[in-house]
Formats: structure tokens, sequence, C-alpha cells
């Protein structure tokens, strides 16, 4: 018997959920869309966002409604879930947002005996163990939002981050579990990063006990130890004890200044050098401002970058002078009956084959150009004359200009005109010419003249026209004069000769 699989409440919203697409769930909530549904497989939406790591996805639904304590088939919550896949985001904002830390999952466990059984899990044969294949497990390494870094292992589907031992030094204080120093020490030693997650909690739960002189002590007494991370680890330890204490009589400040001036002074390792510079300028001591200036010239860039920061101190206190200019040294006096000339100061001798160029004047500044890098301003016109105003010129019709081609090309020739005759070349001529032009031009025409060519007769018959005149066609023997243009050509200047 095949069960049937529960229909999801809004497939578009859980594809949206599914391809980190914030803007889209906006949407879609705003036109009616439920953020509790669940999609085809019955899982709720913000199970979706808690499996693929989206923090900002997760924030959205958690904004818009959706329940932080909702379990699904197997009786987890989010919290649950973000905590057994290693991510310390997902939990740090599911109990800001609500999440019950002691509701039991499906076998009974709460939020901190959940993650202390995930802290000593095997990620590698729990990943081996639930994709059921020995391939390659593929490692990269993920930053959270607050600068710390954890790794991250996938096989096929299955992923972990490697946060379990950080999200439960982070819950452990929520629950009044005190942690001793060398448990935390220990956790912290085990990533061997500074930069790790599981490092910083454990910095972060230490430097909260600042009521504590032993913490002092044992974070202190790190300076001797050979191994540099431990060195590292006291160090920041330290450096945070006297930067949270919030206390008006910080009279742990004096002891970080003393420890930290001799410390820095024999530190080979440049991680834990840097650790001691940012500890010395943030307290803006004026002790410190001799070792600062040498740890300036570090040849680690953060060290750098740290003590050159410390430098800036009083600055911003506001006492900062500047350097008196070095006073001349008195003349030596000379015996006046003595009469020394002063040596000439001898000058470089001029490098061969090279002429040292005068010095140019300063230039004077230009004058205000409003119109500079823009078209000038055009000159004005000429006023027009009087006589112009009492007896305007009639407009000229100038037919060259009418006629005249553009870019070197001459305009069609005007349509030929059906001749009545052969015409001699004459006054007729030079007639039906002008008329054509004037045509063109729109100017009123007559009609021209027709000469009608007289067909020779016989003998002792009248002369008379000949029939073939009227229709257009020559008489025979004769052939129609080739009709000149009446255009007339425009040729381009010739440049004259210079």
């Amino acid at each position: 018997m095949t069960t049937a699989r529960p229909a999801a409440d809004d497939p578009a919203l859980a594809r949206a959920v599914r391809g980190g697409d914030p803007e889209r769930v906006h949407a879609l909530i705003l036109a009616g869309a439920d953020p509790e549904a669940v999609d085809e497989h019955g899982t709720p939406l913000l199970f979706l966002a808690v499996d693929a790591f989206d923090e900002t996805m997760a924030d959205t639904l958690l904004q818009w409604g959706a329940r932080p304590d909702r379990p699904d088939a197997l009786g987890r919550t989010p919290l649950h879930r973000s905590i057994e896949l290693g991510a310390l985001d997902l939990v740090r904002l599911l109990v800001a947002q609500g999440a019950a830390m002691w509701l039991p999952d499906g076998e009974g466990r709460d939020a901190l005996t959940l993650a202390r059984h995930w802290h000593g899990v095997d990620l590698r044969t729990e990943l081996y163990h639930r994709t059921g294949r020995p391939g390659p497990v593929l490692h990269r390494t993920v930053r959270s939002s607050i600068g710390s870094t954890c790794e991250e292992l996938s096989l096929d589907d299955a992923v972990f981050r490697t946060g379990h031992s950080a999200i439960l030094t982070w819950l452990e204080p929520k629950y009044g579990t005190v942690t001793p120093f060398e448990g935390l020490l220990a956790r912290a030693l085990a990533e061997a990063d500074p930069e790790h997650e599981v490092w910083c909690e454990s910095v972060f739960v230490l430097s909260a006990r600042r009521d504590d002189p032993e913490t002092w002590r044992k974070a202190a007494a790190l300076r001797e130890s050979p191994d540099p991370l431990q060195r590292c680890f006291g160090a920041e330890v330290v450096r945070l004890l006297v930067l949270f204490d919030e206390r008006e009589d910080c009279s742990s400040e004096g002891g970080l200044i003393d420890l930290f001036l001799t410390w820095v002074a024999v530190e080979p390792d440049p991680r834990v050098t840097h650790v001691l510079a940012t500890g010395l300028a943030e307290t803006g001591d004026p002790r410190c401002d001799a070792t600062l200036r040498t740890l300036a010239r570090h040849p680690d860039a953060r060290v750098r970058i740290s003590a050159v920061i410390g430098l800036s101190a009083p600055v911003r206190r506001g006492d900062a002078r500047p350097s008196p200019p070095p006073s001349p040294s008195p003349p030596t006096p000379t015996p006046r009956s003595v009469s020394t000339p002063a040596a000439p100061s001898p000058q470089p001798a001029p490098r061969p084959g090279r002429r040292r160029r005068p010095r140019r004047p300063p230039r004077r500044p230009r004058p205000h150009r409003p119109h500079r890098g823009r078209r000038p301003p055009r000159p004005p016109q000429r006023p027009p004359r009087r006589r112009d105003l009492e007896h305007p010129r009639p407009a000229r019709r100038v037919l060259p200009r009418l006629l005249a081609p553009r870019r070197g090309r001459l305009p069609p020739p005007p349509p030929a005109r059906p001749l009545t005759g052969p015409f001699r070349t004459g006054s007729a001529t030079r007639h039906r010419i002008r008329a054509t032009a004037q045509g063109h031009a729109g100017l009123p025409t007559r009609e021209p003249v027709t000469r009608h060519p007289v067909a020779p007769t016989a003998r002792g018959a009248p002369p008379g026209p000949t029939p073939l005149a009227s229709t257009g066609t020559p008489a025979p023997g004769r052939c129609a004069p080739r009709p000149r243009r009446s255009v007339r050509r425009t040729a381009r200047r010739r440049p004259r000769p210079r």
C-alpha cells in the first residue's frame, strides 16, 4: 500500500525559501502566503532555512510569525536541528527569538544534553554512516556573522559544521554550568586556530569572570608556556578581562600594562605579539608610546596596524602637542684679529651629458572664463538699418541657389517636353531653355512658338504645313535636335594658390 505524500501548502513559497530569496518571500507573504506552511514532504519552512544554514532566511520567517518551537515529524524543534548541524549562528538567532532550550526532542534530550552528545561525535564517521558511501569528504571554511570561522564537512546531501564545541561552550553559562579554566583551554587548543568559533567562545566565557582572581592568575601564568598557542590564549583572556571591565576604578589596567610591557619585549611569535600590541593600544596610556613606536616597525603587518592605532590615542584624548623645532646650535666665536674666510660649501658635481633646466616662474592664475569647455557665445547681431525698415527689399528668387547641388551631386534633369518639330539653333532654342528653367523654378511660363517646317510639294501645288508636324514626329530625313540641359551646373570653387 502506497502512502500519498501531503500536498504542499504553498509550493511557490517553499521554492523561494530553498532558493534563498528573501525579497520573494516578503512578496509572497504580503500576498497572503503562510510562513507556517510546509513543503511537499511535510517539513516546515523554518527547517528548510536551517538545513540550508541560511540565517537571513530564518530571521525573515521568524519576523513574519513562524514559530521557533514548532516540531517536525521526528519531534525535533529548529533549535535541536541547529545543534545537530553545528550551526552556532542559528542557535543564537533561535534563542534570541524565544526558542525554548528545555524542550526535549524525540529522544527526551534538551538543548544542553544534545550539545554534549554532539560534542563527542566524530563527524566523518557520522557522514559515512548516513550516506553509506566511502567517498571523500569535502572541506570548506566558512565565516560567521561575527568574524569567527569553522569547517564545513559534506558528503552527498549530508552536511555538518564543526561548531558543536562552541555551541556547548555558549549554552553552559545559560544553564548555570561553570566549566573550569583547563577544560575551556583544552577545547580551544583542539582546533589550533585563534579565529575558530570554539576559541572565541572560550575566551569570551573566561572574560566574563572578572571577579575571579584565579582566572587572571592562570591566564597570566601561560606566559611561561613553550606552546605559542597557549601563550596566545592567555594574552587574549587577559586583554578581554581588562577591556570588558566596566568598573570605575579599573585597577586591572595597570597590571595589564606592567605585564604586557615586559612580555612583548621577549615574545618571538607574531600572533602573540599582535594580541599584546592590541592590548597596549586599547589602554591609551602614555607609558606604552615608546613600545608602540618600536612595534610600528615590526615585520608583521597586523602588529604594525595595532601599534599605529595605539599611537593615535593622544590625538583622541586631545592632549597631542606638536614637537618643537630643534634649536640651532650657537656659532663658535672667533678672534677678531684672525679673519678666516668661510669655506665654500661643496656643490654636487653635475652629471656628464645632462644639463639642468632653469626653474620656471610660477604661473599666474588665469581669469575666470565661464564659457571654458563649452561653445563660446555668438557675437551680437547687427541691428537693422533704418532704410531697410522703411523700404524693405523685395525677396529675390535666385535660381542657381535653388538648384544648387548637394554634396557635389546634380539634381535630376527636368522631364523632357514633347517636341513639335525640328528646331534650329537660335532664338527658339534660347526661348525653350528659358521657359523650361522658369517652369522648374515655379514662374509663369508661356507656350513656345512652334515653327512648322515646310514640306517639299509637287510642282504647281501651293505650299502648306506637313501633317506630321501636329503629331510631333519629325519629317523624313530630319532628326530632332537633342535638348540641352536647362540646369546650370555649379562647380566647386578651387582654392586660390598661395
